[in-house]
Formats: C-alpha cells, sequence, structure tokens
C-alpha cells in the first residue's frame, strides 16, 4: 500500500509493504518514505523498502540515505550496498552489508551471500536463476555459504559452491545434486 504526494517542498511516500525507488537529485526537494517504524530520506539514491507494523528494512542499492526510527528517534547513515533494519522491539538501527541477497537481483542479476544456510541459497537460486539443487545428504542444508554470484552459468554457481564448502556435485537432466559428508 502506497500513497505519493508532492508537496512543493519535498517528495513525500507512505509505505506499508515492499517497493524499490530511484530518486533524482533535486537539492530543493527532499525525498522522504514514511513507513510505519520509520522514515527514510535523501537526495540521489536508489533503494529497496520492504516495511510492516513490525520490521523495517531497507537496502540501498546506490546514494546515501538517513534512516530514522520513528519511535527512539535514532537515525543513521546507510550506504551503497548496506542494509538497515529497524524493528519495534529495538531502540538501535542495525546497519550492515546487504541483508537481503537478492534485493537487487532484477537490477544487476547479482546475489550476495553471507553466512546463508546452503538450504536458504538453494531457495533463492531456484526463484531468480531457475537453477535445480538436490542434497544427498539432508545435514547439508545446514552448510554456511559466502558467495556473490553476477551474471554467472548455472555450472559455475555450482562449481563455486562445492569448491567453498568442500563437496562435490553430479547432474541428473537438469538438476544438480550436491553430494559430501557435512560442514
Amino acid at each position: 500500500q502506497m500513497c505519493i504526494r508532492d508537496r512543493g517542498d519535498t517528495r513525500e511516500v507512505w509505505l506499508t509493504g515492499k517497493a524499490f525507488f530511484e530518486v533524482a537529485a533535486d537539492n530543493k526537494k527532499p525525498f522522504i518514505v514514511h513507513t510505519p517504524l520509520s522514515d527514510i530520506t535523501g537526495r540521489d539514491m536508489a533503494f529497496g523498502v520492504d516495511a510492516n507494523y513490525s520490521t523495517v528494512i531497507v537496502n540501498v542499492a546506490e546514494g546515501i540515505i538517513s534512516v530514522k526510527n520513528n519511535n527512539s528517534l535514532n537515525a543513521m547513515k546507510v550506504m551503497k550496498d548496506q542494509s538497515a533494519i529497524v524493528s519495534d522491539e529495538m531502540a538501535e538501527i542495525m546497519v550492515d552489508l546487504a541483508a537481503d541477497p537478492e534485493a537487487f537481483y532484477w537490477k544487476d542479476h547479482t546475489i550476495r551471500f553471507k553466512d546463508i544456510s546452503l538450504g536458504n541459497a538453494m531457495r533463492i537460486l531456484k526463484t531468480n536463476m531457475n537453477i535445480d539443487i538436490e542434497l544427498e545428504n539432508e545435514s547439508l542444508a545446514f552448510c554456511e555459504l559466502t558467495a556473490t554470484f553476477k551474471n554467472e552459468s548455472k555450472e559455475k554457481v555450482i562449481e563455486m559452491i562445492v569448491t567453498q564448502l568442500g563437496l562435490a556435485y553430479h547432474k541428473e537432466g537438469e538438476v544438480f545434486i550436491i553430494s559430501g559428508r557435512g560442514c
């Protein structure tokens, strides 16, 4: 749900849900996104927002934005390739490397994994890159993966995963079967 208003001296959006914004610089009109828990402001930026009444996640693709927690009034600067999380349970805003591995896949065909379980990585790779992966040993789903894939072939993605985790794979039709004793 989104409501957009140009108030003459500001450009403002009220958002509950998911949206991606590419905002052109306008020194006379700052851009403000109001969510149930935070206000997000900036002038020349690109960022995604996933906002509900308990959590707001902001992933910055370009520029620098300011995220303010409306409950505690704390504010943090968030830069390119970082994310901010605002929760109704925390006064502090958590800022880290982009939290959502697939946040910008539609834009630059890049997926960034940081300490993600192989099970979750498999789901994301299936959804975004149409890579079918099965595990011979279900305990492999808990192996943690840190990797960046940008415009890689399916085979290259699988090779990078098994190399990093010390596993092996073979292919049956279009399905990659990953095997090994565990991590």
